[in-house]
Formats: structure tokens, sequence, C-alpha cells
């Protein structure tokens, strides 16, 4: 792999191997070119050769360097199921079923069969077995026994997709390991290498499920957003290469309704509801989990304070906090002071939901780039309704903004009804990779959800609109 931001005045790859080995060598890019090597009578040989005399650094929001700088392999094998093969070599004495091991999985699963078993199964692993990272490039793909890894109660990525396999054979579902890299990149490398895998997933063929036992908060069906959207490769007795699934974007990730009262005084009361979905609950979830009473709260209110809001919040409710596979809500009340100072006409920043324009921050400063660019696939709504204070009037209301590019969507709405002005705001973006072609749209969407957060809302006492 060549770093764009890191000179190489010489880069060679050369690989010997026996001369009845055949080797396989593809690129990514064309910055690599074949080199003609001599072969010995006994062996086979291949090599690439590149130089790299201009560096660009990749600018913030830029995928892992494999998704799109000069890349070349050189392998022995042609196919990656030849890899889910030798790992199964490694693996399968690994799930040996064991008296102990039986007793568990029944124990836990406490009766439930199918996908209810694999839901128990799953969630009971999530908080009684410890992760630790390991590098596979030095530790090897071999991993512990299922029934260490339960004794012990910790493994890594690996010994504990095992473990979740074992127990779920133990109930007659097939389940195998997956490998997998959570690094940010979305197409497979150009030809086989083991090492472009760095951790395991479960896959459950009966349910198309992939699940990732060292993350504490995901639910059965809805991955880590590391593990999305990711080549992956399935190992067990039908190995083949394919990819995680995107997340699920036919509902809000995140669903806001705020109903806001403000008075001629200057104080805002907030009442707010927001149901988070996917990974949108697993981000708030592994904030919240650890924390209780006095704790949790002040760790809400510096958040509440952290946005620059004046003011109290006042309490909060959640719904479905440690159930996993539901969406989880939120339920806020705050008091928010010093919006304006009271006279005949007064000015605030419009109330608009700050937290759409967060995922495409990085791009408002550039408007064109040539390397590709990383998103988070997001679809978040967010509907406020403003009660004004009796006898005053918005001066004017802000244009109605409907994009629609090709890398998502964006929208707001402004309406008045009486006292009540109505803010609808909505942001799509189902891709995580950006092309440089493309991301002039990308850019375009990154200015229009900032500027909607800055607008002025200019009111006037007695005033009628015309």
């Amino acid at each position: 792999l060549l770093a764009p931001n890191v000179p190489v005045s010489k880069a060679q790859i050369i690989l010997h191997t026996p001369a009845a080995k055949k080797l396989y060598a593809a690129q990514q890019g064309d910055a690599w070119h074949a080199v003609s090597v001599s072969p010995a009578k006994d062996a086979t040989s291949r090599s690439f050769e590149t130089s790299l005399s201009k560096v660009s650094y990749p600018p913030l929001g830029s995928p892992a360097l494999t998704q799109y700088a000069p890349l070349a392999v050189i392998s022995t094998a042609e196919h990656w199921t030849e890899v889910a093969k030798a790992y199964n070599q490694l693996a399968t004495p690994a799930m040996q079923m064991t008296p102990e091991l039986q007793k568990a999985a029944e124990h836990i699963a406490h009766g439930t069969t199918g996908l209810d078993a694999v839901k128990v199964i799953y969630h009971w692993m999530q908080k009684n077995i410890h992760s630790v990272s390991i590098n596979y490039a030095n530790a090897g793909f071999t991993p512990p026994s299922a029934s260490s890894t339960l004794q012990r109660g910790v493994g890594d990525s690996n010994a504990n997709a095992v473990l979740l396999c074992t127990l779920l054979g133990a109930l007659h579902i097939e389940a195998v390991p997956a490998m997998i890299s959570t690094s940010a990149r979305f197409h497979p490398y150009p030809a086989v290498d083991p090492f472009a895998f760095g951790h395991f997933l479960v896959y459950v063929p009966a349910y198309h499920l992939f699940l990732d036992p060292t993350s504490r908060y995901a639910g059965i069906h809805s991955l880590p957003l590391e593990d999305a959207g990711r080549p992956v490769l399935i190992t067990g007795k039908n190995p083949r290469s394919t990819q995680t699934p995107l997340p699920d974007l036919s509902l809000p990730l995140i669903d806001k309704h705020s109903q806001l009262r403000l008075s001629a005084s200057g104080t805002m009361h907030d009442q707010t509801v927001e149901i988070r979905r996917g990974y949108a609950a697993q981000d708030i979830r592994s904030a919240l989990m650890g924390s209780k009473g006095r704790m949790l709260m002040k760790g809400l209110r510096n958040g509440f304070y952290e946005q620059g809001d004046l003011g109290q919040l006042e309490s909060i409710a959640f719904q479905n906090r440690k159930k996993l596979d539901q969406p989880l809500g939120l339920k806020t009340s705050a008091v928010k002071n010093g919006l304006f100072i009271p006279g005949h006409s007064v000015a605030m920043i419009m109330p608009t939901d700050t937290s759409i324009a967060k995922p495409l921050q990085a791009f408002t400063a550039e408007s064109v780039r040539t390397t590709p660019s990383l998103i988070n696939p997001s679809y978040m709504q967010s509907d406020i309704s403003l009660k004004l204070p009796q006898g005053y009037q918005p001066a004017y209301l802000p244009k109605n903004i409907d994009v629609q590019t090709s890398v998502g969507s964006y929208s707001i709405h402004y309406a008045l009804s009486g006292q009540t002005l109505k803010i609808d705001q909505r942001l799509k973006l189902p891709e995580f990779v950006i092309s440089a072609k493309d991301y002039p749209a990308l850019h375009q969407l990154a200015i229009l959800s900032s500027s909607s957060t800055r607008e002025g809302l200019l009111l006037v006492k007695g005033f009628t609109k015309r």
C-alpha cells in the first residue's frame, strides 16, 4: 500500500515460492507495474515495483487508504474461499462440543428456540464475555477453544465468535465465524490477502444475521457502524465473500419532535421526544448504560451546556433503555433563558436541530476534492413547533429548501399557523463513500444544512404579515 502523504523513491514487492506453487498478483490503481524476475529452476517469482514523488494529504473525512490508494497484492491463493477453508482447519477443533458448553447453552437459552434463542445467547455474551483487541498479523488466526473462553469470561473477537457459534450449535442453530475489517474500506482487496481482515463476526445463515459479540450495545438486526457495509468472508461449510448489510434507513435513525413555548420575557420551555434506532441508539446507549442517578443527570446536563444552552435541563425519561432490539426513546424537559431582550422588535437564532448538520461539518470548507470522502449513512428528521409570545409575529420566514442530489437529500420547511411556527427538517445520506466526482453534491448539502442552523428569526410586536 502506498500512502499518498509519504514520498517513496522506490518500492518493490518480490515473492518467491517453490516452483509447484502458483502465484497470483493484482493491483489497485496504476502506480504499480509488474517487473520481470528471472526465476530459479526450483522457484516461482512475481514482482511489483513503483515510486511515488507527488505527495498529497488526505483531508478530514476520507476513508481508509486501502479504499483508494495504490495497492498491490501477490498471493499464493486465487480465491477468498481458500482463506476461509484454511481458517476452518484452525477453528474446527476449537468449536468441539463439550458437556459444559451444552449445559451452558441450554441454561442461557432457558427453553427458547429459533430466533429467540439467538437473541438470548447473543445478548448474554454481550453482557458476560468481555472483549480484548489482538493483532492477528502477530498472533495468527487459531482461536482458543470455546470451552476455555467460556471459563475465562474474556476473549478477542475470534475467540468470542467461536464461543457464540458453539453455543448456538448446541441448540441446533447453525452459525459460523465471518472475517471482516473494521477499517473504512468498502470493497475487497484486489487479490487474496488474509491480513485484509482484522476482526470476526458471527453469521447465522437461517436468519441472514451478522452479529458482533464484542459490541455491547448492538441489537441482533443492527450492526455497529464500523462493521456495516464492509467486505466480509463467511467461513464454515459454505464459504463465500460478500458484504455486511448497510445501516437500515427504512425509518429515521434519529426522529425528534419538539414542543417549544417562548415567553415575552425571553424564556423558552422545551419538551422534546427523541426516538433513536440502529447505530444511533447504540451510540447513546453506550454513553448511558454505565451511569445512574446523579452521575447520569450530570452527564446529560454537561451535554446540554456544551451546546451553548443557558438554562436548566429539568428532567429526562427513557424508553427501552436496556432493550437492545428496540428503538431507544428519550423524553426531555428543559428551560432556556436569555434568548432575546424584550422590546418592540426582538431577534434570535431560528430554533433548528443543530445535530442534523453534524454529519456534514467536515465538508463545508472545500467545494472540490480529489479523493473519495467518508460519511456515516444517515436518516434524521426533526419537527419543531414553536409557540410565539402573544402579540409577536415573524417579520419574515426563510425560504423553504428541498434539494435532491446524487448522494442524498436535505429539506427544511417553515410554516406559520396563528401563533405557532412549525419547522420540519430532514437529512438522508444513504452511502458510506462519496466519489470525488459526486463530492460537490455533498458539499452543497453540507452548506445548506449548516446555514439553516444560523438563520435569524426577527419577531415584531403588533406586526401584521402581508
